[in-house]
């Protein structure tokens, strides 16, 4: 992205099927999209960048753990995690 106009451009993944936000943030670089697993991937997310003129980096993913009640039980969780890695 090259000037601050560049972001409302970008936001092409908001118009995929299953998409339920994206937010392209220009003095970071980077995108945010919320997204339902049943009906998009992130592949297919992917190739929304280059589709709006822009190469897409690394994804990344973050998800919400519920019944999570102590300290003690993220180790395991993280383990799990790290060991998809990759």
């Amino acid at each position: 992205m090259s000037c601050a106009s560049c972001p409302p451009r970008s936001g092409g993944a908001g118009e995929r099927r299953g998409v339920t936000t994206a937010a392209v943030n220009y003095a970071t670089g980077k995108g945010a999209v919320d997204y339902d697993d049943a009906q998009t991937n992130v592949a297919e997310l992917d190739q929304d960048g280059p589709g709006a003129g822009y190469d897409c980096g690394q994804a990344g993913v973050t998800f919400t753990v519920d019944q999570l009640h102590y300290a003690p039980s993220v180790a395991p969780l993280e383990q799990r995690c790290a060991a998809c890695r990759v």
